[in-house]
């Protein structure tokens, strides 16, 4: 069991997150100061410093906890399906639908301040979210076909791009989105599954 000052400490940060998950999508990344944030959660500057270093990694925090949100829910609706593509299905539709109507997600796919937080989610500052989303993906996978890991894990990510993609120019609806997707790649996935 973790101490008393260790959970002391991840709730403090846990209201800190929090605090720049609300301010991030009218602020942005270049107006965010640190201080706001502390502000917002009433303790001094410097303990935002001392818990996260600097902006860049509170940003990148903030913008893998609210990935964290959307994935938690992602798996669920997967493993909740009858078959791998039904479950993939479902989870794209519903994550390229939810990942649009996000604040912070919204915020920096548009054109005012927060647009700057666009390399947090789909640019060279984005590499923490693929991964975790990758290894969701790759995980649903391996769980449910026979694919190999390595395979799973590639094929994961570039799911994860399309889902991205689909996100940031959305040109058709959630549900052609993630049909399309499936499509794409239910050849991998119905052999994988065969083979089990």
């Amino acid at each position: 069991m973790s101490s008393f000052t260790e959970r002391t400490r991840l709730s403090l940060r846990e209201e800190l997150l929090e605090a720049a998950t609300r301010l991030l999508p009218e602020q942005g990344f270049t107006r965010l100061r640190m201080a706001d944030v502390a502000n917002a959660v009433g303790v001094s500057r410097q303990t935002v410093y001392n818990e996260f270093g600097n902006k860049e990694a509170l940003v990148a925090a903030a913008a893998l906890r609210t990935e964290s949100g959307l994935l938690a829910e992602v798996g669920e609706r997967a493993r909740a399906k009858g078959t791998a593509l039904e479950g993939l299905r479902d989870s794209l539709e519903w994550t390229i639908e939810h990942a649009r109507a996000n604040p912070l997600v919204a915020a920096a796919l548009g054109a005012g301040a927060a647009a700057d937080l666009l390399p947090f989610l789909t640019g060279a500052k984005s590499e923490p979210l693929l991964h975790s989303a990758a290894a969701v993906f790759a995980n649903f996978f391996a769980e449910q076909t026979s694919l190999p890991m390595k395979k799973g894990r590639i094929l994961a990510e570039q799911l994860f791009r399309l889902a991205v993609s689909h996100i940031a120019m959305p040109t058709s609806t959630p549900e052609e989105a993630a049909r399309n997707i499936t499509e794409l790649v239910s050849p991998h996935l119905v052999s994988a599954s065969d083979e089990r």
